[in-house]
Order: structure tokens, then sequence, then C-alpha cells
């Protein structure tokens, strides 16, 4: 059977015409025969016949499928050593979005099975992402937590190092605070992606080829068939209906050269990282690999600072011991008139959070009048990314806030600001 397997012939037909002979036969001869020889090499040139250079696209239409239909797997055990191959798919693939989807009838010039690691790691809301170990695009902290100045005076390590230097389960945090959301997916909310805890690695399988459109292979597309696309049959190209094997032959062998001339994939590398459903994760008869991916844009969270500096600490207040005060959440008086003397610039906000370092955080207290919580966002190293992981209870139980403080803080993390004039209370 014809295929795509080709090495370039290191024999070459002595009876061809090559470039240098002339001068080697002037070089071979006396003087007296050189002119002789000139008029002769003049005149057979011209009789010369000019080759006709075969069609370099591959009319698909005329190409002989092989009766057999494979599945992915069935495919890539049975020819994992037999690349490179013409292929076309007979089943499409409609994956979890738009842009993990491949059609039917779609051909492809399938170069090699590609092996990558990647690592599993959770972040701190229990979402599951899948790494490249290799991954050159970020960098990462053992630990935790960073502080702010910290980023800049750390050395931020590439996850390949800290997983070859530590032991499994890592715990790591971004050099630079992060966010996600998920691809082709209109009014997707931004999530942190900050604390991240490696659990394992294991190794990715998929097909990596070119697509041939119009008979042109496409090298400027490189696409990749991961394993997890299981609905996939496809069969395999024999030749051209026509037995035409030297034509077969000729266009194969000019994919080849092209995909080796231009195509680069000794460098090629899949660097995002993807986004892994729960529930496909617990299912133990599952590889990695054969889990639908769900493919995310990350962005870098860039924090303008716009918060107006801390006010003074009040001085602390003697406990009212008076039963005047009825209610325990309210054990420092009321002042009606100083709150309200001088309004809420709200331009002093920040619009997003995510970024904000502990002080920042605080600041941002303060100017919602509730400076009263500074000490125990402090104490717990609460800053903009971990302000987003704050329940209500935590709140309540564990940071001293009521309910009122809870609601309003809420509102604020999610957007909310205050709608501020120049009127006072007393107006």
């Amino acid at each position: 059977m014809p295929d795509c397997r080709y090495t370039p012939s290191l024999n070459r037909n002595t009876s061809c015409w090559q470039p240098g002979h002339e001068r080697a036969a002037e070089m071979n001869s006396g003087p007296e025969n050189q002119q002789a020889i000139r008029k002769m090499l003049k005149q057979a040139s011209l009789k010369r016949p000019t080759p006709s250079l075969p069609p370099q696209k591959m009319e698909t239409s005329s190409v002989k499928w092989a009766p057999r239909e494979y599945s992915l797997k069935e495919f890539v055990r049975k020819f994992e050593t037999s690349f490179p191959a013409i292929i076309k798919i007979t089943e499409g693939y409609l994956g979890k979005q738009e842009v993990d989807s491949i059609s039917s009838s779609t051909v492809l010039r399938v170069h090699s099975l590609y092996y990558q690691k990647r690592a599993i790691a959770t972040s701190s809301t229990g979402k599951v992402f899948s790494l490249p170990i290799k991954l050159r695009t970020l960098q990462f902290f053992v630990g935790n937590s960073i502080l702010p100045s910290e980023r800049y005076t750390k050395a931020a390590r590439y996850l390949e190092e800290l997983l070859s230097n530590n032991n499994l389960p890592l715990t790591i945090v971004s050099s630079t605070a992060l966010s996600f959301k998920e691809k082709t997916s209109s009014g997707a909310n931004q999530h942190p992606l900050n604390v991240l805890t490696v659990s394992e690695t294991y190794e990715e399988h998929f097909l990596l080829g070119h697509p041939v459109e119009k008979g042109n292979i496409q090298i400027e597309t490189p696409i990749v068939i991961p394993m997890y696309m299981k609905d996939i049959k496809l069969v395999m190209a024999e030749g051209y209906l026509n037995e035409n094997s030297e034509k077969w032959t000729h266009i194969c062998k000019h994919f080849d050269r092209k995909v080796q001339a231009e195509g680069l994939l000794e460098h090629f590398m899949v660097e995002e990282i993807f986004l892994l459903d729960r529930n496909d994760v617990s299912r133990k008869e599952n590889t990695y690999d054969e889990i639908d991916r769900i493919y995310i844009d990350i962005h870098s969270i860039e924090f303008q600072k716009q918060i107006a500096p801390p006010k003074a600490a009040p001085e602390p207040v003697e406990e009212y011991t008076t039963t005047i005060n009825t209610t325990a959440e309210y054990t420092t008086p009321i002042n009606t008139t100083a709150e309200y003397t001088t309004p809420i610039n709200t331009s002093n906000f920040p619009e997003d959070l995510h970024n904000l370092d502990m002080q920042e955080v605080c600041d941002c207290l303060q100017l919602l009048n509730m400076g009263q919580y500074t000490a125990a966002f402090q104490k717990e190293q609460i800053d903009g990314q971990l302000l987003f992981e704050l329940k209500e209870e935590i709140m309540e139980s564990c940071l001293g806030m009521n309910k009122l403080h809870i609601v309003k803080l809420l509102k604020f993390r999610d957007g909310w600001r205050p709608n501020t004039s120049n009127r006072t209370c007393n107006d």
C-alpha cells in the first residue's frame, strides 16, 4: 500500500544533464578542441527537453480510501510507528466548546504521535487544572502565599525546575497575579488563579499533523487530535483511484519536504493550561489524557494603586458598662455626625480587587467605614485574592463581622460602590 513515508534517494541518474559538464569538458580537452566542444554543447542544450513538473496539489476527490474504518485509539495502536500518513475523518467530534471540535470529511497529513508531560494541579476553590511541565510563559514560587514585595525580591522558577527539586504534593503560587475565564463563553466570569497544589504528573498523547484543504497542506495551522476525542472515526489513504502510484508518491514527497522545511514541528509545544471537569476526573476509568479539556483564557491582573492613604487608627475606646447598649454588635458608640462630615470619594476605590496586598485591603475597609476589622484582616493575612475566597460564615465566625458589614463587603467585592454626593446626612 503506498504511503507517505519516503526517504529521498541518494542515487542519481548519471545520464541526466548536470550543471558543470560544460566547464569540465573544456578543462579536459586541448585548446584546439574547446571551440568545437562549445558548439556541440550549445546544440545539445537546444535539443534538451523541458521536463514537465508534476502537480503540487493533492486531488482529494481522487484519493482511494481504505475500506477499514478505525477509532482513534485503534489507529494509534496499529500505526504508531508508521507515520506520516494521510487520513480522512469519517465521524467528527463535537467538544464542550467550539474550539474543541473537528468535522467529518477533514483530510489530514498526520506527522507523528506527540507526547507531552503535564501536571495535575488543584486550586484553593477545588478547580482542577492541567499544566504542561515545560511551561515557559509562567513562573512560580513554592508556598501558598507571596507578599507583594517578595514578587520582586524572591527568585521565581519554572514549573519543570520546581517539580524536579521538590516532592509531590507541592503547593505553588504564580509570580504574577492571574485570573481566568472559559473561552468562547459569553458573559463568563473571571476567576482568580492563585494558589495551586500539584498532586501528580502524567503523559498526554495526541496526533500532530496539518490539514489538507483544496489540495494544499496548511503548514501555518498545525492541528492536534487529543486522545479524549474517542468518538472520532477515520480511514487511511491508499493512493489514487487510477493507480497512479508515481503521482501519489510525488505529492506525498512534496508534503514531506514542505513540512520538513517549514513545519518546525521539532519545536512544537502545547503551552496551554486546561481546566478539567471534576466529575470526569473522579471517574477512575478515565486516564487524564482521555478527559475532555475546557479551554481557558488566562490574564495577568494589573492593578494601578488608586487607594487613598490609610486613616490613622482610632483611639481605643473603653467598653460601656451601662445598660444603654442593648446589643453586643454595637460595643463602640456611633458618632452620628463625624462619619458624614466628608463624603466618600469613590475614585479612591480600585476597579479590580484581585491584586490588592494586605494593606490595600485594609485601606478599602477604612474607606467603607469598617476600619474596626483591619486588625483581624491583617492577622489572617487577607490580600485581594484571598478576599474572593471568603464565605459569609467565615467572615462572621473568624473575622467577627456583623451581618450588615458582611453584605456590604460582599457587594463591594462584586463591584458595588457607594453612591455618594456632596450632601451630608445632616443636610
